[in-house]
């Protein structure tokens, strides 16, 4: 009962109200209640920012360590303890509590965008913004940054272009993360749009700032967006725009750091395959890489990814052929049958 109470509130909504759908499950986890731990409030906000810290590094680095479903209800679960240990914090700890209290609701909806749930994540990233303040306009310009996710894993490219022509100066102000991330992102929708010259000026914006971000040489994470990430995006953009040569390029760099995202090993892969000059192969090769996912690894990004794959080699044999050849039409069914992890 507690704990549902508890998400309930992070969620503006009343004790007697019914969770919504998507957040039901959360209310079940077995994980512990930091609020309700012997010590001070210092040691219970710790202890949650440790566990916070421990998901963000283990939900992108290692597959299989738990499900899906586990880590998403595990997040939103320390989102509504956050925003508990927030309401109690003394006056000296407020910002530290803020700040806790919007990058758990940030993790949160990141993990409800993999599993293609927009409603709730778009939810999450409002919360979380609203829950870092004024006070704190780094982290509120990277929460909006990576709120982004969403159109960008929907198709809205134009949505991404726009926010992140009025992201891009609040990032160059305040620094941090997001002057790294919103130049990747425009970089992705002029490619995506077919503005080469515009994609590669937002790239080399974004790989020449990597200096300019605390922390960006470090190993990555979901709370920040680290050198190993312009990298991965990079590659993304080059293969968008058919560049082979800068995509393996990009994709080296991003591979080179170890602690690489496994989900996102599997989005340069899929977009490496697009550059084959063979739609059927290319098709074939996505397919294959896709039956060899385990059923929890395979998030909407990977999905979304795979279905505008198809759509451009479709495009491309129906160009040259008038019609779909066997390997594309065999890719298009398997991803009709795919359900998100």
């Amino acid at each position: 009962m507690r704990r549902r109470e508890l998400i309930a509130a992070a969620l503006g909504l009343t004790t007697a109200a019914a969770l919504p759908g998507w957040a039901a499950s959360a209310a079940e986890t077995p994980d512990t209640d930091h609020t309700l731990r012997d010590g001070t409030w210092a040691e219970n906000y710790t202890r949650a920012r440790h566990e916070l810290e421990h998901l963000a590094r283990h939900y992108v680095t290692e597959p299989g360590m738990t499900s899906h479903s586990e880590v998403r209800d595990s997040g939103l679960w320390l989102y509504a303890q956050a925003n508990t240990l927030r309401d109690g914090a003394p006056a000296h700890h407020a910002n530290d509590a803020r700040r806790l209290a919007a990058e758990a609701a940030m993790f949160a909806a990141g993990c409800y965008v993999d599993f293609g749930h927009m409603t709730a994540a778009t939810e999450l990233y409002s919360r979380a913004h609203h829950a870092a303040g004024p006070d704190n306009p780094d982290l509120r310009a990277f929460i909006s940054a990576q709120a982004n996710w969403v159109p960008m894993y929907s198709g809205g490219w134009h949505t991404v272009m726009r926010r992140c022509h009025s992201l891009i100066p609040m990032a160059e102000r305040h620094g941090g993360p997001a002057l790294l991330m919103a130049y990747t992102h425009r970089a992705k929708a002029h490619a995506v749009l077919g503005n080469q010259e515009a994609a590669r000026q937002d790239l080399a914006a974004a790989q020449a700032n990597i200096a300019r971000v605390s922390g960006a040489q470090g190993p990555h994470h979901a709370l920040h967006y680290c050198a190993t990430k312009v990298w991965f995006s990079s590659a993304g953009a080059y293969a968008a725009m058919g560049d082979r040569h800068q995509h393996a390029d990009a994709k080296a760099h991003a591979q080179a750091d170890p602690t690489l995202g496994w989900m996102d090993r599997q989005l340069m892969q899929i977009s490496e395959a697009t550059l084959d000059p063979d739609p059927e192969l290319a098709a074939h090769r996505i397919r294959f890489q896709l039956l060899s996912i385990p059923g929890d690894g395979f998030a909407h990004c990977v999905k979304a990814d795979a279905q505008a794959a198809l759509a451009r080699l479709k495009a491309r044999e129906l160009t040259r052929h008038h019609k779909a050849g066997p390997e594309v039409t065999a890719l298009g069914q398997y991803l009709a049958t795919v359900k998100v992890a």
